[in-house]
């Protein structure tokens, strides 16, 4: 079993359920059981927040309007079908000159959207409308699925476990082509890391209940809420107490970074799409 998997508690469901109970205040501190321990450095083997970026994601969170997280959340009519969906992604694909990408629907999974080597899996059902997709798209199969194939076929590898810096840099380039793909940048990935990298700041020394009560004062939705403090305090057993998982600090360092090199190499930037490397790499290999 992977780290991401390990990381989903076995009871889940129950513990989720007992929160929901505790609402309107949402006080409850789910006490999860894994299948497995996780030490400490496993869960911050990304690292820890850095002190100017936390000061920075808050600036920039500051900053957004006060309707601008719903706003971009909410789906508008008419919402897409899985046959639509199975559609636009074959076009997608098809567009890029990629291998076929299989499409599954999942009631039970954790994320809205995942991609497994050559599935994506949307959590279903799902309200999703075309602006959403195409999002989707940009990020999963523009960003992660192009570089994927890429490296497979540079290096023979279907790579599946990526060093931190690699990540880093991988979860960035993904985020920033979802915000630039329209030809204008309208900061939803950016914004949303920020919001990613706060919230695990704060699950290092705050609760459960505390983090959700900041997650839920920007965002404004109870399910995208839950997700996000869970994705911060996972790994921890009674999250009454401090501690998390710190992948979440990626998007943003991400984003920042490649930003910058992309900045930095404006008439080759798209080397960046050789394979699944580090920014570090890139010129290395090729």
């Amino acid at each position: 079993m992977g780290l991401i998997s390990g990381l989903v508690p076995v009871n889940m469901a129950d513990q989720k359920a007992m929160w929901l109970a505790s609402a309107p205040r949402y006080d409850y501190n789910p006490q999860f059981v894994y299948g497995r321990e996780f030490s400490q450095k496993t869960l911050t083997k990304y690292g820890f927040p850095e002190e100017g970026l936390v000061e920075l994601a808050k600036k920039i969170l500051e900053e957004l309007p006060s309707n601008f997280f719903p706003k971009q959340i909410a789906s508008q009519e008419p919402f897409l079908s899985k046959e639509q969906i199975i559609s636009e992604v074959g076009e997608w694909v098809k567009k890029l000159k990629l291998p076929e990408l299989t499409v599954g629907f999942d009631e039970n999974q954790v994320n809205r959207v995942m991609l497994l080597e050559n599935k994506l899996s949307l959590r279903w059902p799902l309200k999703i409308d075309r602006r959403q997709l195409e999002r989707i798209l940009t990020h999963e199969i523009t960003g992660h699925y192009q570089r994927s194939y890429n490296h497979w076929r540079h290096f023979g590898v279907w790579l599946k476990n990526l060093t931190p810096e690699r990540r880093m840099t991988e979860e960035g380039l993904a985020q920033y082509l979802a915000d630039h793909s329209s030809g204008e940048n309208n900061q939803w990935s950016l914004a949303l890391a920020a919001l990613k990298y706060y919230l695990t700041y704060l699950a290092l020394s705050k609760s459960f209940a505390e983090v959700f009560e900041v997650a839920y004062s920007y965002l404004q939705d109870i399910e995208r809420s839950w997700t996000y403090t869970f994705r911060s305090k996972r790994g921890i057993e009674d999250t009454s107490r401090g501690g998390g998982f710190t992948k979440d600090l990626v998007y943003f360092e991400g984003y920042l970074a490649v930003d910058k090199w992309i900045k930095e190499h404006p008439d080759d930037w798209q080397k960046i799409f050789y394979g699944k490397l580090s920014l570090a790499e890139i010129e290395k290999f090729t």
